[in-house]
């Protein structure tokens, strides 16, 4: 029994021996077989000692072929959005009191959708009116003390004359007794006077009277102008007054219109013409106020009559985009039409929130028939274009069946937002190109080249690229001379590596097999 088992684990090992060594064989011709070489084997030994630049790789190339009208394009995924799309939030708070619209109905703008119950704020808006009213009656208050204040200064200044022609009659019955005084001083003297002493002092005594008369009757003079400069300022006072009331009036007016204001945010209405696609809210439904908390949208209105079909170009595409590039859509629910139209609008940046680096290209459409767009463009012509977006009309497309020749649209397309497809956008046209298979363009470091056959050997040539839709790629070889770098376009003859540039160096030998 020990012998037998030692004999079959010597039979085992020798087994695995000779495995071993096949499969070793096996795998040295497949390697060479991959680099395009004859295997190594023992009766050539020569080919062991041979360095690896001159070992050939096995290459496909291909010749230039001309395309009497090469079309550089670009096809991405499109999708339909609405031309404009609102959720409506409520800026109040409360209950719901009515709503008049339900999904599928049609509004027209400023058509009052929801209403929220907000007894608060209709009393506040009562609340402000009253405080109007009120400066309005203080305002006309003040303005009735301005009158008085005119009519006072009036009264002032015919005080003041009366006091001035008091001071005219006082001083002249001064002046009278002052001769009357003179004329009796002199009677009362001599040897035999004709007046007594009582008659020159009653004289004397008048004439003191006139004096001090004379005297008050200015003084009379001087506090009737200082009244008269007291009522004008009491009017500059009530002017003043009443430009702080019309002031206070003013503020009472804002403040009620504020209260306004926010009354008539409880009424939802429709920001455009439009349809309703969804509603979250029914009566008696408490809203919140979507400024201070989480609110969700009551109702969400779209604009469907004109359609956005967008898409996003790659950034190797996107610096070929134009307002007058061409652009064919093919929804999927519609895979026997083709839509032509021109492209809108794009964002001239690959900056964007989804980190792409793709550019967003938009087509504006009409979703309706002829008629419908002659009417239409005539109603914004004569609105200035003010709801539309740039001011640019959309086109109305034509559309293209089992593929004939481009027509007008007959009728409606009904494209419905969240419709998806596919948009080509045609960049440029050449007309007797030369191209190759965008396989033989190889980028490194930022840079562009493809590898030429010459000689037997792979030359790495720069070249820049004029046009590439992914498929067939159009190329300028720039070349050096003893003047320094040359531009060439290529020709019929030229050689190109379209397979396993990866194993080449410039310089490298090549077998090349033509494509």
């Amino acid at each position: 029994m020990h012998r037998k088992s030692i004999l079959g684990i010597s039979v085992i090992c020798l087994l695995v021996i000779v495995g071993l060594a096949i499969g070793g064989a096996w795998l040295n011709q497949s390697h060479h077989d991959l680099l395009g070489m004859p295997a190594i084997s023992a009766s050539e030994p020569e080919r062991q000692d041979e360095a690896p630049d001159q070992v050939k790789v096995s290459v496909k190339t291909v010749v230039p072929r001309i395309d009497p009208s090469f079309t550089m394009s670009v096809d991405q995924p499109a999708f339909v959005g609405a031309y404009y799309q609102a959720d409506l939030m409520a800026r109040v708070a409360g209950p719901t009191k009515s709503i008049s619209v339900d999904i599928g109905d049609r509004v027209q703008s400023d058509q009052a959708l929801v209403v929220v119950d907000v007894p608060d704020l209709q009393e506040a808006v009562l609340q402000k009116e009253a405080i109007v009213q009120q400066r309005k009656k203080d305002l006309e208050m003040a303005r009735a003390n301005v009158k008085i204040a005119t009519a006072a200064i009036h009264a002032a200044e015919g005080t003041v004359k009366i006091k001035a022609s008091g001071v005219d009659s006082a001083d002249a019955t001064r002046n009278f007794r002052e001769k009357e005084l003179r004329r009796f001083t002199v009677l009362s003297k001599g040897a035999h006077p004709a007046v007594t002493e009582d008659v020159l002092e009653e004289r004397t005594l008048f004439y003191e009277s006139a004096k001090a008369a004379s005297e008050e009757a200015r003084a009379e003079v001087i506090k009737a102008n200082a009244d008269l400069e007291e009522t004008k300022a009491k009017l500059e006072a009530a002017v003043a007054d009443v430009n702080l009331k019309e002031s206070l009036v003013r503020v009472a007016g804002k403040d009620k219109d504020l209260a306004q204001t926010l009354l008539d945010y409880a009424t939802i209405r429709a920001p455009f013409d439009g349809v309703i696609t969804r509603r979250n809210v029914d009566p008696g439904s408490f809203v919140q106020n979507a400024t201070t908390g989480h609110s969700e949208p009551l109702l969400t209105v779209a604009r469907t009559d004109l359609v956005t079909v967008y898409m996003k170009v790659p950034d190797n595409f996107a610096s070929f985009v134009t307002p007058d590039t061409e652009a064919v859509i093919q929804m999927n629910t519609l895979p026997s039409v083709k839509i032509h139209a021109k492209v809108t609008r794009f964002a001239p940046s690959l900056v964007n929130p989804e980190h792409d680096r793709t550019m967003r290209v938009e087509v504006d459409l009409f979703n309706g028939n002829p008629t419908n767009f002659a009417a239409f463009v005539a109603k914004e012509k004569a609105n200035g274009c003010a709801g539309l977006k740039g001011h640019l009309l959309p086109q109305l497309p034509t559309i293209e069946r089992h593929a004939g020749a481009a027509e007008p649209v007959a009728e409606s397309l009904n494209l419905l937002p969240g419709m998806y497809g596919n948009m080509r956008l045609v960049l440029r046209n050449f007309k007797n190109a030369l191209l190759l298979p965008s396989s033989a363009l190889v980028s490194e470091g930022g840079r562009n080249f493809i590898y030429q056959v010459k000689d037997g050997r792979a030359v790495k040539v720069p070249v820049e690229v004029q046009a590439d839709d992914g498929n067939r790629v159009m190329l300028t070889l720039i070349e050096k001379s003893g003047t320094g770098l040359n531009r060439r376009q290529l020709c019929g003859t030229d050689e190109v590596v379209t397979s396993n540039q990866g194993e080449l160096s410039d310089g490298q030998p090549v077998r090349p097999t033509r494509e």
